[in-house]
């Protein structure tokens, strides 16, 4: 049976971890937020530590995701109970996470020498390892605001971020029982937690401001390229009815019209902004040809593709230039489950059946670039923008910038598409590339290679944007060597939890000895 108190102090962790996230203001929450749940496994044996890990885990990305429900409900057409259910398998999968970190971090006591960097290190690579299927809530995300603490993103990634904020809960959490248990044999470990913390905190806070600096002087002396985006706010539950197909394709021609002789460089549609097989209806393709030739604008526009050779299907972004010519095209690598294809749906139809999805996307090729006007363009369609390799990989295939192309509109009025683009911040500045986003319903903007972001849309309203993008070409540690740090962090978890399990083990045997 789980002490009260420890229940109520991992409840607590999961509410701060998810509040931490709601935005700028309440970004100081993540400082603190995992210290509730050390102090509610501090005399607990793995399994305990491990049920209120998962306690912690499920009520934050319960509390975080609770809009996947209006999003399979409202948009796509999946029945509230389903949606619920659904909620809470991800929820449950995703707190496993918590729970292995509290039950690991609670074979190490609090006055094991090892601990003030195993209890960050663990924390750090549990969430690496949930970054591959989905990285939605690192903690390192909650600070997207502070530029300076951020900006030792271009070596160590979103990742480093996270561990200096462990790094600082686990500090507080030895304050607090140095001073209520008056216990002195806990001086070392405070000491090498407190040494550590304030290191990270003062080095990267330095590194920041001297990075900001040399950043922007880079970014005032570099080359621009004007780029616009058309924000068409269409309604999702009209988007995909045939019927509303022409009047969609003339909203845009009509707002994109306002940007003639305005010296635009490019102008770009967001994800599915024609939300049809524009390579196969030859009518509208002609037609939107046509305009772009009446522009003299290139243009890059989201929208699906259909494969004559084998049928298949993908969610693309075609560039097209000023006289009419395809000049390529990109298709998106990173598929969303159950929304642009079933996971296991080949071997178990009945998953498609309840998912009441179609037929299944294609994954396009990752790192795949665009080349326009002696430029390569990093193209990323929605989601893939949280996926920190993925812009590694465009970046290290000589991407001068980003497009960022997305349709956030199944997020609703919700805290969901600020976060979206707040992990573009991370991208930028992690590989030093600016990013244009242009989302169908919002947040569309710009963000420089420091993090600072311009020109911003609000949700839900028609917006025409343009931006002058600042052309860096240097590769950062991080697009050179991607997340050396994280699969550091992974090794000394790993060798530690070895540790641990063979002290014990070699207790165990030393006991059995003895008798």
């Amino acid at each position: 049976m789980l002490p009260t108190i420890s229940i109520f102090a991992a409840l607590t962790s999961g509410i701060f971890l998810t509040i931490a996230l709601l935005g700028e203001n309440a970004s100081l929450f993540a400082w603190f937020a995992v210290a509730p749940l050390l102090f509610a496994i501090k005399d607990s044996d793995f399994f305990q530590s491990f049920k209120l890990g998962f306690i912690t885990g499920i009520i934050h990305f319960l509390s975080c995701l609770y809009w996947l429900i209006y999003t399979m409900d409202y948009y796509g057409g999946v029945p509230l109970y389903q949606s619920v259910g659904i909620l809470f398998l991800l929820s449950a999968y995703l707190a496993l996470y918590p729970a292995l970190f509290a039950g690991f971090a609670s074979l190490f006591s609090l006055k094991n020498r090892f601990s003030f960097l195993f209890i960050p290190a663990l924390w750090t690579s549990l969430e690496y390892v949930r970054g591959f299927g989905f990285s939605w809530g690192i903690i390192g995300y909650s600070q997207a605001k502070f530029l300076p603490l951020i900006q030792i993103s271009d070596i160590f990634g979103v990742y480093g971020i996270s561990f200096i904020i462990i790094s600082a809960n686990y500090f507080i959490y030895l304050i607090y029982y140095y001073t209520a248990d008056k216990d002195s044999t806990l001086k070392k470990s405070l000491f090498s937690s407190c040494a550590l913390t304030a290191f990270l905190l003062i080095f990267t806070l330095l590194y920041g401001v001297s990075v900001i600096d040399k950043t922007q002087n880079k970014i005032t002396d570099a080359g621009k390229v004007k780029i616009a985006i058309v924000q068409g706010n269409i309604d999702q539950r009209i988007k995909w009815n045939k019927e509303f197909f022409n009047a969609t394709t003339q909203k845009y021609i009509d707002m994109s019209a306002e940007l003639k002789d305005k010296k635009n460089e490019l102008i770009v549609w967001p994800e599915a902004a024609l939300p049809y097989f524009l390579n196969s209806k030859e009518h509208f393709l002609n037609r939107i040809k046509r305009f772009i030739i009446y522009m003299q604008t290139d243009f890059l526009i989201g929208a699906p593709y259909s494969s004559d050779e084998d049928g298949a299907l993908y969610n693309s972004a075609y560039l097209i230039e000023k006289n009419g010519r395809s000049a390529g095209r990109y298709d998106k690598a990173k598929l969303v489950p159950f929304g642009e294809y079933v996971p296991f749906g080949k071997w178990f139809p009945f998953i498609r059946k309840i998912a009441g999805t179609g037929e299944d996307f294609a994954r396009g090729k990752k790192g795949k670039t665009l080349d326009w006007n002696n430029h390569k363009i990093g193209a990323q369609i929605c989601f893939e923008i949280i996926f920190p390799n993925l812009a590694r990989k465009i970046v290290k295939q000589d991407a001068d910038f980003i497009i960022n192309i997305t349709n956030d509109t199944w997020f609703g009025d919700t805290p969901a598409p600020f976060q979206h683009f707040n992990m573009a911040v991370f991208r930028a500045i992690e590989n030093k590339r600016a990013i244009v986003r242009c989302a169908n319903t919002g947040i569309s903007g710009a963000i420089y290679p420091d993090g600072s972001i311009t020109g911003t849309t609000p949700l839900f309203t028609e917006a025409l944007k343009e931006y002058n993008i600042p052309i860096l070409v240097q590769k950062t540690f991080y697009t050179k060597y991607g997340d050396v740090f994280a699969l550091l962090c992974a090794f000394i978890s790993f060798v530690c939890i070895i540790y641990r399990i063979f002290i014990r083990l070699e207790l165990k045997q030393n006991k059995r000895v003895t008798r």
